[in-house]
């Protein structure tokens, strides 16, 4: 017996009826389900992907970002340490020509004491404590220059 020879009225194919339009509504319903959860894991992988690939290229630009800074931080230790030999140097060299100057004034007193007469000897310990006196200025001014360097970085 079809549904086409049934009279409209009678109560068994109404129910027919109903029972294969539920089936075809719950079928439409569970599509409707089964394409939200496909488009929304979709969402989800693609958001993923995304997120991801943004994640992996902020990674590689700091990891330049930290090598770049410590290549930078290597040079200016090796400035430093120049720095730090030079001033050492500077001050050795300024201790030697304070001694040698102190040596020559020592000098030059007991010159003056016993040889009162020779002009040529003082002439010359006077020329050389001029040219220390200038040497120290110079290593003076080299030496802070060097401290203001080694302040800078």
């Amino acid at each position: 017996m079809s549904i086409e020879n049934e009279p409209i009225n009678s109560p068994v194919p109404k129910k027919r009826r109903m029972e294969e339009r539920g089936k075809g509504n719950l079928l439409l319903k569970l599509a409707y389900i089964l394409l939200a959860v496909i488009i929304w894991g979709g969402l989800l992988y693609g958001g993923y992907n995304v997120a991801d690939n943004y994640f992996k290229e902020i990674h590689s630009y700091l990891d330049e970002e930290i090598l770049e800074m410590k290549t930078q931080n290597e040079e200016v230790i090796e400035q430093l340490e120049r720095f730090n030999e030079e001033l050492q140097f500077s001050t050795e060299e300024l201790t030697m020509i304070t001694l040698e100057l102190n040596v020559i004034k020592e000098a030059l007193e007991l010159t003056g004491e016993t040889i009162t007469g020779s002009d040529q000897t003082r002439f010359a310990l006077q020329e050389k404590i001029s040219e220390l006196d200038k040497r120290l200025n110079q290593l003076t001014t080299q030496l802070i220059k060097l401290e203001e360097a080694a302040r800078a970085h």
